[in-house]
């Protein structure tokens, strides 16, 4: 009788578990609050975040609105020397400055008809010296608009419209007027002025202080930033100079 031989044993090693630590995903607090059973936000957390808004929103408005004002001041000067611009262009063309306001030779004598101290449409049209004349004051766009351009547009003031011959038709006064003298010694023959940060033309009562080298009692104090951004004054130019005083450097 044959005998089977059987296979060599062979001693393999045991097998052995092997485990895998798996790290838990991070959850912060507001996810560990929307959690069944999860904990909220204690009170003095919630007060420490909204100080912290209340500190941010403290710093950075000021600045934006500061900014803000920096650079509607800068559009208006823009404004300003692009409109001293076409009054001398045109006055090259026809020699002489136009006068403020439209319609002037259909107002009416002692009637205040006559839309003044704005652009009027001469310079745009037929000839463009600008391509549009409703040149908007940024400090005056939210003022609802009135009869007048004059109410939130850049102001343009002709003085032989305003102060000379011309200043009869509507006054109904006799020759020009009295401070025509002045007027050309301070302004030339126009001026532009926006009413800057204050948002309201003047103060113009001037104490001896203020700049103008006439007699005109109704002077108004120029803007100038380094009384502070949202400081009194208007924004001016003039014939005569670029800051709207001869004395003002």
């Amino acid at each position: 009788m044959t005998v089977r031989e059987q296979p060599a044993k062979v001693n393999a090693p045991p097998l052995r578990r092997v485990f895998f630590r798996v790290k838990p995903p991070h959850v912060s607090p507001l996810q560990r609050s929307c959690l069944p059973g999860g904990g909220a936000f204690t009170l003095v957390e919630l007060l420490i975040v909204v100080a912290i808004l209340a500190i941010l929103a403290a710093v950075a408005i000021p600045n934006f609105l500061e900014a803000q004002t920096r650079a509607k001041v800068s559009r208006v000067v823009t404004d300003l020397r692009t409109t001293a611009s076409a009054l001398e262009s045109y006055r090259i063309d026809f020699n002489i400055y136009p006068y403020d306001g439209n319609g002037y030779s259909l107002s009416t004598p002692g009637q205040d008809r006559y839309e003044y101290w704005c652009l009027p449409s001469e310079l745009s049209t037929p000839v463009t010296y600008l391509t549009s004349v409703r040149m908007i004051d940024p400090f005056r766009a939210s003022v609802a608009p009135g009869m007048h351009a004059q109410t939130r547009d850049l102001r343009y003031i002709c003085t032989e419209a305003t102060w000379g011959l011309a200043y009869d038709r509507l006054q109904m006064a006799t020759g020009a007027s009295v401070y025509l003298a002045d007027i050309h010694q301070e302004w030339g023959e126009w001026r532009l002025n926006s009413t800057g940060p204050d948002r309201t033309y003047g103060p113009s009562t001037p104490p001896d202080a203020w700049p103008g080298v006439s007699g005109y009692p109704l002077r108004p104090i120029p803007y100038d930033p380094t009384n502070g951004t949202l400081s009194l004054g208007d924004l001016l130019r003039a014939q005569t100079s670029i800051h709207g005083y001869v004395n003002v450097p």
